[in-house]
């Protein structure tokens, strides 16, 4: 009865906001650990409870949000791609799937998912075709050299899509430069589940407790994957220049990433003198606890578009420190400090400067811009109004 009645509530506000129903068919590589796949975990149950019919299409199954997804009635599609070299396969798969399902929107997630997309529309003669794009980085193909030759084949496709949304500003001018139609290019920023990410200090003291870290102790920490471009070396470094000065200070590294650089990571802290007051965990369902167990959460990275991590510990109260990446800056606002990428004295040094004003001040105004200006609702309502236009 319950599961009913909501169907019908959500398919009421759809006819109410003037949307109607869609056939939305989400394409990405898969549903592990990273800041796409918890956007699309949030936004597909969100738009299916408005009576929309939505799937998932993955290219590899497996993954954390696969079970939340199910769980929300959320069907998700594992399309078996065996590697980066199987196409042809694939893309027959894909083609199946399209025919069978006969989706009004292929909604893509990222670049190579993205070129997939548009193959819907040979499938399905008047599939419409939204990209979603959500990389910040100057050159967000990175050094592989199969992915900048797609950035640039990107270009030229991204023509063919109806739509392109985007997480942040300085994403939208990057692609839009790169040859995307500005025309078709829309700001969306991520919206935060503030019902699940809220200030609740005794689950953090909760966590402090079982990784023996003292209550009293000043915990700074990065929720990041292990990987290059979020820069955690220059974190450690900044790390040992605030131990140096605060004995009763620990680190918490929250992530998921390949066991070599890890080694690497652990081997820097070690020579930097601060590996006893690291304490390292994998990424974790139950990361309300993890933000609430911080004292200031840190963004070291060299590159994002909009940090989810970062977001979500504003949510919890939590005082930020980031580097001038994506659309950190605008997130933050004054609820936090801003310095340059890379300067592991700087970070130190807005840390410390952090530390030193009103936490109970910055904690209100930080939770209170999370919920007042990227809330799960906004980003829905945006985001379903683009999809609609397309039809």
């Amino acid at each position: 009865m319950a599961a009913a009645a909501g169907a019908v509530a959500g398919q009421r506000e759809a006819v109410v906001t003037g949307t109607g129903a869609l056939k939305i068919d989400f394409l990405l590589r898969n549903l592990q650990t990273g800041g796409t796949q918890r956007h699309v975990a949030v936004l597909a149950p969100a738009l299916r409870a408005r009576g929309h019919t939505v799937r998932t299409l993955v290219f590899y199954g497996g993954g954390e949000f696969e079970q939340p997804l199910r769980q929300a009635g959320v069907e998700i599609v594992d399309l078996g791609k065996r590697g980066r070299w199987d196409n042809g396969a694939f893309v027959s798969r894909l083609g199946r799937e399209i025919r069978r399902h006969r989706p009004d929107v292929v909604h893509g997630m990222l670049l190579i998912a993205n070129l997939y997309a548009g193959l819907a529309r040979i499938a399905k003669p008047g599939t419409r075709i939204v990209w979603g794009v959500r990389s910040g980085a100057k050159d967000p193909a990175g050094q592989d050299p199969f992915l900048r030759w797609a950035f640039r084949l990107s270009g030229v496709a991204a023509r063919a899509a109806h739509a392109i949304i985007v997480n942040s500003g300085e994403s939208l001018e990057i692609h839009a430069r790169a040859g995307y139609p500005r025309d078709r290019l829309h700001l969306v920023r991520n919206g935060i589940d503030v019902e699940r990410f809220f200030p609740d200090r005794a689950a953090g003291m909760r966590l402090r407790r079982q990784l023996g870290i003292p209550e009293d102790a000043l915990l700074g920490g990065v929720v990041a994957r292990l990987h290059p471009d979020k820069d955690h070396p220059t974190f450690l470094r900044a790390a040992a220049r605030i131990a140096a000065r605060r004995p009763d200070a620990h680190f918490l590294l929250v992530g998921d990433g390949s066991a070599e650089y890890r080694a690497e990571l652990v081997r820097r802290a070690t020579e930097l003198g601060v590996h006893e007051r690291i304490h390292w965990i994998p990424y974790s369902a139950e990361m309300r606890e993890v933000y609430n167990a911080l004292d200031y959460f840190c963004l070291s990275s060299r590159t994002e578009s909009f940090p989810n991590a970062m977001a979500e510990a504003m949510a919890c109260g939590v005082p930020c420190v980031s580097t001038n990446v994506g659309d950190a800056a605008y997130l933050v606002g004054d609820t936090g400090l801003i310095v340059p990428v890379g300067d592991p004295d700087a970070l130190a040094s807005g840390i410390d400067t952090l530390l030193s004003r009103d936490r109970t001040v910055l904690s209100r105004l930080a939770r209170c811009r999370v919920v007042e200006e990227f809330g799960v609702k906004r980003m829905v309502d945006e985001t379903e109004r683009i999809l609609c236009r397309t039809v």
